[in-house]
């Protein structure tokens, strides 16, 4: 288990945060709905960003899962019966479509930085890849957990 931070979600977090009361305090001020619909929309993002930046991510007998520390969504689940393997590499954010949470053709990431992550091949899907400090550990003890399952039986 081990947090993974990002700096421009942080910041993401703060600014729609203040632009957010900026605008709730003229739609009440003024009353305007263009200024209670761009509240509302900003509160979204806001909510949106809250949620991305940190996050927690458990590799464990059941997979591996990202979880936001602040809300406690979940925002990944991989099985560990849908991952081939686990490789330890450097994530960089274009590859995978930018920074933060991404599905693109080069499949599904959670990219707080460029930098050092994991990239998890599946069985069924597309890759998966996450940054996070230490990929080595987290690739290896998803590697053995990988090597230990039971193998399929028939009709599996």
């Amino acid at each position: 288990t081990g947090v993974v931070t990002s700096r421009i979600l942080e910041a993401a977090v703060v600014l729609t945060g203040a632009v957010f009361f900026g605008t709730l305090t003229t739609a009440l001020v003024s009353g305007r709905a263009a200024a209670w619909t761009t509240s509302i929309v900003l509160f979204a993002a806001s909510l949106l960003a809250l949620a991305m930046a940190p996050v927690r991510l458990t590799v464990d007998s059941r997979g591996i899962r990202l979880v936001s520390v602040v809300l406690r969504v979940p925002l990944l689940r991989l099985h560990l019966a849908n991952m081939e393997s686990v490789t330890a590499d450097t994530i960089d954010p274009m590859r995978w479509g930018g920074w933060g949470y991404r599905v693109s053709g080069a499949g599904i990431a959670y990219v707080a930085r460029r930098g050092p992550g994991i990239v998890i091949e599946r069985r069924r899907g597309a890759a998966v890849a996450i940054t996070l400090d230490h990929p080595e550990e987290a690739a290896a003890l998803a590697n053995g957990l990988i090597a230990a399952r039971p193998a399929p039986g028939p009709g599996r």
